[in-house]
């Protein structure tokens, strides 16, 4: 992949690490961390959307339907049935250890047959079957104008009153299908858009999506208006300023692009991860219900392990085991910061 997509790359890590941080709330955070929470969730999914539907566009090759499904099948769905069985077992075995308070969303042994069509692992896991089934759409309209057409149906589809079944999580694909598309899109535009306008517009559309984010927080009854312009406010800040950072941070991109090969894996094993973070906190005495600086440490020590945990499992564990790599998508393919 290019130098061209390195500020995708950016994004997506940036997305990723959201995720993580996010998916830290313990009870009785502070109104700060309750903020950022509530300011992470109006835009980072469909950022991770955006930047998958710009790299399939991108990235197409004439590769017959069948042919693309079964890669997408062994580079995402093998890895959620492999990752699911690794999170349900470790789950049952901490719950009956007792440290069941130390994880979220406890489940039992019918977990391992919802799998198949319920993210029963974690429900964080939906992105994956709804990315799937946008994988299994998105090809049936190759070129620019029939992308364009089928941007317009999930435009249609997102914003229209329809409700779709829970299973399979085919609600979350049809709300979510419009940023990949916009993503789709985007990429076939994307020659358009030059450095210079990108460094022009970086400014302005930040700061709008901070004042809308900002009102987001402040007052609430604003939150129904502003909730369906965020994503795009997020998506379009977080791109600019990922051309800013491949374009004018060396060693931030360089760190990056290093992290971006490992944000699948990360994505499927953060939670197990800060959930052996949080179980060692409540274990040390004054961290159990932490507030203020100490709050912000705790949450800097299980953000960080819940990143720099599956990136080491992969790295010593995973990554040296060719059955486990298959198991997990394949090995993860480095990029250089240039």
């Amino acid at each position: 992949m290019g130098k061209r997509f390195n500020a995708i790359d950016i994004a997506k890590v940036a997305a990723i690490l959201l995720v993580v941080v996010g998916h830290y709330f313990p009870e009785g955070s502070p109104r700060w961390w309750v903020a950022a929470h509530d300011v992470i969730y109006t835009f980072h999914m469909p950022l991770f959307f955006f930047a998958s539907g710009f790299l399939f566009a991108a990235t197409e090759r004439p590769v017959g339907y069948v042919a693309f499904m079964r890669r997408k099948f062994l580079r995402l769905m093998v890895p959620y049935f492999s990752a699911s069985v690794v999170i349900i077992s470790f789950k049952l075995l901490t719950e009956r250890g007792g440290d069941a308070s130390a994880l979220d969303n406890p489940v039992t042994p019918e977990a391992f047959l919802e799998m198949f069509w319920y993210p029963s692992a974690g429900y964080f896991l939906w992105f994956i079957w709804a990315l799937m089934w946008m994988f299994a759409v998105a090809p049936l309209a190759r070129g620019r104008a029939p992308r364009a057409a089928l941007a317009i149906i999930a435009v249609a589809l997102a914003y229209s009153p329809l409700e779709f079944t829970g299973l399979f999580c085919l609600e979350q694909a049809r709300q979510m299908f419009v940023y990949f598309m916009l993503g789709a899109v985007g990429a076939d535009l994307r020659e358009r858009f030059t450095e210079r306008a990108a460094a022009i517009l970086v400014g302005p559309f930040t700061g709008v999506f901070v004042i809308l984010e900002g009102l987001f927080v402040i007052w609430p009854y604003f939150r129904p208006l502003l909730a369906p312009v965020l994503p795009y406010a997020g998506i379009a800040a977080f791109l600019l300023l990922s051309r800013v950072v491949d374009r004018d941070c060396a060693r931030l991109r360089g760190w990056m692009l290093r992290l971006a090969p490992y944000t699948y894996f990360i994505y499927l094993f953060h939670t197990t991860f800060e959930g052996v973070a949080k179980a060692v906190v409540q274990r040390v005495p004054g961290l159990c219900a932490p507030e203020g600086l100490v709050f912000a440490c705790v949450a800097l020590m299980v953000v960080g392990i819940g990143v720099a945990g599956p990136v080491a499992a992969w790295r010593w564990v995973v990554g040296r085991v060719p059955l486990l790599a298959a198991a997990f998508g394949g090995r993860p393919v480095g990029r250089k910061a240039g």
